[in-house]
C-alpha cells in the first residue's frame, strides 16, 4: 500500500529535523555566535535554541546563568529544592512545598544537569499519596 505524499514528507521531516544536542548548540554559540546557531538549526525556534544553548551552559560550566539575577535562593536552597523533586515525585510537589513556582524548579533541574525528572500522576490515589508526602517533607522542614 503506498504512503500518502503529505505522511513521506513529514516521516522525512522527523527524520531530518531532530533536536540537536544542548551541548552541540552551545558549542556552536561559543565558537561562532548565537546566529550561526539559528541558522544552522533554522527550523527550531529562536527561543528554543536559545534554551538548548543554555541546557548546554549548564551541563559544561554547572550553576546559573549569570544573566540571571533576580532569584532569592542559595545554591544551598536551589540544591534542596532540587532533591524535593526527587524525593517528593514531581515538580508541582516541589515548587509547592518550597514556595516557590513550577517554571523555576524546572530551570533549576536543567541548571543542575538534569534532562529527565518524575512527572507527577493525575491519577486519585498518586495524588493522595504525593499530598502525604508533601505534607510529612514540609513537617520535616519546618
Amino acid at each position: 500500500m503506498p504512503v500518502a505524499a503529505d505522511t513521506a514528507a513529514r516521516m522525512i521531516d522527523a527524520e531530518i529535523h531532530i533536536d540537536p544536542d544542548p551541548l552541540k548548540v552551545y558549542a556552536l554559540v561559543i565558537s561562532h555566535g548565537i546566529e550561526a546557531a539559528f541558522e544552522r538549526w533554522g527550523w527550531l525556534p529562536k527561543p528554543a535554541i536559545g534554551r538548548l544553548a543554555e541546557r548546554g551552559r549548564a551541563t559544561v560550566q554547572g550553576g546559573r546563568s549569570a544573566v540571571n539575577t533576580r532569584r532569592t535562593q542559595t545554591p544551598a536552597q536551589e540544591r534542596e529544592i532540587v532533591a524535593a523533586v526527587v524525593e517528593l515525585g514531581g515538580v508541582d510537589y516541589a515548587a509547592r512545598s518550597h514556595g516557590v513556582s513550577a517554571t523555576l524548579v524546572t530551570k533549576l533541574l536543567v541548571e543542575h544537569g538534569h534532562s529527565t525528572w518524575p512527572r507527577a500522576s493525575r491519577r486519585m490515589d498518586d495524588v493522595i499519596a504525593a499530598r502525604a508526602r508533601m505534607a510529612a517533607y514540609v513537617g520535616r522542614r519546618a
